[in-house]
């Protein structure tokens, strides 16, 4: 199953719940076949949820295979048409592949594949806080690096205190504190 769609919108099949788009939540309704999301020129993020439903064997009776959620992390150019792509299983042995580790593709107009990064929900905010860390160091390194040595400071270590003040900071805290040395750099 493949969907086209123009511009800064982009049609998700309805075995696909939409979570959240760009940390924006999207809310469903059960009457909707697809979804369609708006997506912002640049990096866009939408956390995907792959479901669908088989009837069973006896009268009203259903099976609704789901896959955990999911993260893809794309590029897009301004007014560039999209297309989703991906394998519709054919009975729920197929589908219970396929939730374990669902792949999709998106084609732009010209057929090109769109460079696509699928992670688990769970790898993804991993990432997400191993960036965090990472530029807090590197602020915090930068900082120690520009700051001026005066007499008072070569006689007392720092360093000790930084760590020790930084370790017992709430998380408002430290972030005002990265604030404050964003803006000395400035």
């Amino acid at each position: 199953m493949s969907t086209s769609v123009h511009a800064q919108e982009l049609v998700i099949p309805d075995n696909f719940n939409v979570i959240r788009v760009n940390n924006q939540a999207i809310s469903g309704s059960l009457f909707m076949r697809d979804t369609k999301v708006s997506l912002q020129p640049g990096k866009n993020v939408i956390v995907l949820r792959y479901a669908q439903m088989f009837d069973g064997d006896l009268e009203d009776h259903h099976t609704t295979v789901r896959s955990e959620p999911f993260v893809i992390s794309f590029e897009v150019n301004q007014n560039t048409p999209l297309r989703f792509v991906h394998q519709q299983p054919l009975d729920i042995n197929e589908a219970r592949l396929y939730a374990k580790s669902p792949q999709l593709t998106l084609f732009d107009a010209n057929g090109e594949q769109i460079t696509l990064l699928i992670q688990s929900q769970s790898e993804h905010e991993r990432t997400l806080q191993q960036r965090t860390v990472d530029r807090r160091q590197k602020i915090i390194q930068q900082s120690i690096e520009q700051q001026p040595l005066s007499e008072a400071t070569t006689t007392v270590n720092a360093l000790p205190m930084l760590k020790y003040w930084w370790q017992r900071a709430t998380f408002t805290e430290r972030e005002a504190f990265l604030t404050y040395l964003e803006q000395q750099e400035r």
